[in-house]
């Protein structure tokens, strides 16, 4: 049985590994760990992109700005078909019509009249369909290929830096984190230079588009929709910044729940030695406790951003329906052009909310290549691939130890040689005797050149 009661253990706040920790180590690997390398650009996410994927890229792009255009030239159709309704609707609650047919559009509006603007117009529809399956099949079609042909070099590369990579610099990076990397941060890649910027340009077309044609049919009818537009930029950039902040906390809190558990398994023999198993548990609670209270906090952020976007969305819908009814009665503008612009703003607002969350893909992307990048660009002190240097050609077997000084590159605040000093002569025996940790390993290390003496010089005849 533990001697603290449940009630000391969730007080105590020194974590129980601590005591058996080295102070200058827990700085070390905090400052490894803090290291983020900065986002790449978004054309250097190509940067293994062939001239045929390049090629793909740019059809792509193409391909995805004419399905953007589609949805808005469907809004023309929908105001055409509405205006033939309201047209037949009248045609048919009119009972002062000469010879089966009213006035309109200084022409006999009549059923046959009818039937063929509506038969127009689901043509136009069919056909519009037909170029949309084209085109969005190509664009996904195009991103994909290439992004699949993009990462699958950049994979190779990675792990050919991976090898080079000299020893000291595999001591300040877990494998655990080289296989995140390897797979997780690739995923990412595939995924921000693959369909989901093909829907990024196709969602920015539509939005320009649909503005374009609302402001074509009628202007004013436009800017009075677009005049609730402010609140709701407003909103959701307040949003957003709060939103932003509760995740960056909530995130730091949970990285601390999982650094302490990683640090209870990855020393879970002291941790059962000193029965220490409910103190732990204790500890990683209190941390989620705290990362749970930010999830709840971003959580009422989101619903709070959403409602209140929804209401000016709404809002302005109503608004445009309220002043076009009046455009419509004083002849200003024709039923099918109230239609036209409401939908098209709306389609084209649509486009842009759903182009934020494509973009956030592609943002998230960048972060995931810059720390691959890193690791490819960087060139190792001690690299097995450089062909330069001294070849000596006759090696007899001498081996000298010059006034060595050596710290591990996780532990530069620890010395571990201090001045060492030996000649080993062809044919001779020497043995390493001294306490553990002592450096009896670490110059075997430096003998095999896993590591460079802080000063000092290792020479071999």
């Amino acid at each position: 049985m533990n001697g603290l009661s449940p009630e000391k253990r969730d007080k105590s706040t020194k974590p129980l590994l601590s005591k058996f920790r080295k102070k200058d180590e827990r700085v070390v690997i905090e400052k490894i760990k803090g290291k983020k390398p900065p986002k790449v650009s978004i054309i250097k996410l190509w940067r293994y992109a062939s001239g045929k994927d390049l090629i793909l890229v740019i059809s792509g792009i193409l391909c995805a700005a004419l399905t953007g255009l589609g949805y808005p030239f469907m809004s023309i159709i929908i105001g055409d078909i509405s205006g033939s309704i309201i047209n037949i609707t009248i045609f048919l609650d009119t009972p002062n019509t000469i010879n089966g047919s009213y006035n309109y559009e200084s022409r006999a509006y009549n059923l046959e009249e009818f039937k063929s603007d509506i038969n127009q117009d689901c043509l136009h529809y069919a056909y519009l369909g037909i170029a949309m399956l084209i085109s969005a099949t190509a664009q996904v079609a195009c991103f994909m290929i290439s992004g699949e042909n993009m990462v699958h070099k950049m994979q190779k590369e990675f792990f050919k830096s991976l090898l080079r990579q000299d020893i000291g610099w595999f001591d300040k990076n877990s494998s655990g984190t080289l296989s995140s990397k390897m797979f997780d941060n690739m995923e990412r890649i595939r995924e921000g230079t693959g369909d989901k910027v093909a829907l990024f340009v196709q969602f920015v077309s539509q939005f320009f588009a649909g503005f374009v044609i609302a402001f074509i049919y009628d202007w004013k009818l436009t800017l009075i929709m677009m005049s609730l537009s402010p609140f709701m930029i407003a909103c959701g950039g307040f949003m957003a910044k709060l939103m932003s902040a509760s995740v960056r906390k909530e995130a730091e809190k949970y990285a601390k729940a999982g650094a302490i558990a990683e640090e209870a398994l990855s020393s879970i023999r002291t941790v059962v030695a000193f029965n220490g198993q409910e103190h732990e548990c204790a500890r990683y609670d209190k941390a989620l406790e705290a990362g749970k209270i930010d999830g709840i906090k971003k959580s009422v952020y989101i619903g709070t951003g959403l409602a209140m976007t929804f209401f000016t969305i709404f809002s302005s819908y109503a608004l445009a329906f309220w002043v076009g009814t009046g455009y419509v009665a004083d002849g200003y503008i024709e039923p099918k052009t109230v239609f036209t612009v409401f939908f098209s703003i709306m389609m084209g607002s649509m486009a842009l909310g759903q182009a934020g969350q494509q973009l956030a893909v592609i943002s998230g992307a960048q972060g995931a290549a810059s720390a691959i990048f890193e690791v490819i660009d960087r060139k190792p002190e001690i690299d097995s691939q450089d062909l330069s240097g001294d070849k000596p050609t006759n090696i007899q077997g001498r081996i000298n130890f010059e006034n060595i000084k050596f710290a591990y590159p996780a532990r530069e605040e620890i010395t571990v040689l201090k001045g060492i000093n030996f000649e080993a002569l062809p044919g001779q025996t020497i043995a390493l005797v001294g306490a553990s940790g002592c450096g009896k390993s670490t110059m075997v290390q430096l003998l095999l050149r896993y590591y460079d003496p802080v000063e000092g010089e290792v020479s071999s005849v």
